[in-house]
């Protein structure tokens, strides 16, 4: 086999795993924020489901605890939930069936 071929493999075999994209699931309402059972994350749970994608979807997000905006997310998400105004929610990939949540705005 040349060496032409086995990278012409290996491109193939790598690109054909599922990577998870990021992207913007706007509109959203805060129903519930609460920690994890076993202190792993933040988990945000909102009243519409966003699409499903790359395995993960749904009402459910999670805020890692070692995440640099930590308290200003949180901060953003409890006025969102009092004030029942609509969150923009930036997801960067999955752990499990969660989607990991970045970044939030409010509209």
């Amino acid at each position: 086999m040349t060496i032409k071929a086995v990278l012409g493999a290996l491109a193939v075999l790598l690109l054909s795993f599922p990577c998870a994209a990021a992207r913007n699931n706007t509109g959203h309402t805060v129903a519930r924020i609460g920690t994890g059972w076993g202190n792993e994350a933040i988990f945000v749970h909102t009243v519409d489901a966003a699409p499903v994608e790359e395995g993960c979807g749904g009402t459910q997000y999670r805020i890692n605890l070692n995440h640099p905006l930590l308290k200003e997310m949180l901060t953003l998400l409890v006025a969102a939930q009092q004030s029942r105004a609509q969150v923009d929610l930036y997801v960067d990939g999955c752990q499990g069936s969660v989607m990991v949540l970045q970044a939030v705005a409010i509209h």
